[in-house]
């Protein structure tokens, strides 16, 4: 019934097996930038801050390369769903916003700490998360004309799950940011941020994966 979002699914699949690694490689060069950079290190050509800038590179191409497969992907469901295109609008801002960020912290002094910095980062999170849910909402109702009602229960728990997780990421980003707390507090707490992240990627492929084969019967 929908052979468009059975391939859709597969190559978002993929993309978010990317945006893993990414995220993995972006979050661990910026915690050691923010713990070992500094201006004078970068001059001098210190090899880990050598080591940091490339971890950031490769993190930020597999971003861009991820984002990329992933509007792919929704491009093809939105042959059978045409508000996917929706979707594809809120990938492109999120990852304009994630490399305006990344840019930033890398090449300002101190632009790790920087609160506005910071904010970019927090916002793309959760425009991330926003749109897997409505993506989510958009195969559920593909599901329940497809007369899955595990997959349906399976969306909707995922969907309280993003809920949990969206407030527990806005909650962090005002503790960090608005509560007083200031160098190795705030770094903790954008780590733990970056840390759940992942715990959603995971549980997002893992629905994707299921529903890609369900669709393609």
């Amino acid at each position: 019934m929908f052979p468009n979002l059975s391939t859709g699914t597969k190559n978002l699949f993929k993309s978010q097996i990317l945006g893993i690694i990414s995220a993995v490689l972006l979050s661990a060069g910026l915690v050691a930038a923010l713990f070992s950079f500094t201006p004078e290190r970068i001059m001098s050509a210190d090899t880990s801050a050598v080591v940091v800038g490339i971890i950031t590179l490769v993190g930020l191409l597999l971003l861009i390369l991820s984002a990329a497969w992933e509007i792919f992907g929704l491009a093809i469901c939105r042959k059978d769903d045409r508000r996917f295109s929706t979707l594809i609008i809120l990938t492109i801002v999120c990852i304009l916003i994630r490399i305006l960020s990344v840019v930033l912290a890398g090449t300002v002094p101190g632009g790790g700490d920087s609160m506005w910095i910071i904010l970019l980062g927090h916002l793309s999170t959760w425009i991330n998360i926003i749109t897997a849910e409505i993506s989510v909402i958009y195969f559920i109702d593909a599901l329940k004309k497809e007369g899955d009602e595990v997959q349906v229960y399976s969306g909707r728990n995922i969907q309280i799950i993003l809920n949990v997780l969206l407030i527990a990421e806005i909650l962090l980003a005002f503790i960090a940011n608005f509560d007083g707390f200031e160098g190795s507090v705030a770094n903790g707490l954008n780590v733990a941020i970056a840390v759940m992240e992942v715990f959603f990627y995971i549980l997002y492929i893992s629905f994707l994966s299921r529903i890609s084969k369900q669709f393609n019967h």
